[in-house]
């Protein structure tokens, strides 16, 4: 039990938030800086800090982060997109005899 208090206590985990803004767009560059400024040097949850990396959106890309946070003046279907994986999840192995195999 204590050590699982120690690890509690100090392990920290690390969780990354993209803050997306539109480069060409001088409002959104200032609307990404006050975003970002509320993270600071990170927000501690628990055991958790949450940080910001500020990312222009056509600079995004999937993976590394768990969420995107978009500023002012941003398309958000080119967020979407650019943070969907470019290839799907593999699919398990189908076990057994498959229903649509033909006979």
């Amino acid at each position: 039990m204590a050590a699982y208090k120690w690890l509690i206590q100090n392990y920290i985990l690390k969780i990354g938030v993209k803050v997306g803004y539109e480069a060409s767009n001088p409002a959104s560059r200032e609307d990404v800086d006050e975003i970002a400024s509320y993270f600071g040097d990170g927000l501690k949850a628990g055991a958790a800090v949450v940080t910001a990396k500020v990312t222009p959106v056509g600079q995004l890309r999937a993976g590394g982060f768990i969420a995107v946070v978009a500023a002012s003046g941003v398309n958000l279907e080119q967020v979407s997109s650019a943070t969907r994986p470019s290839t799907p999840p593999a699919s398990p192995p189908i076990r057994g005899r498959s229903r649509l195999a033909s006979a």
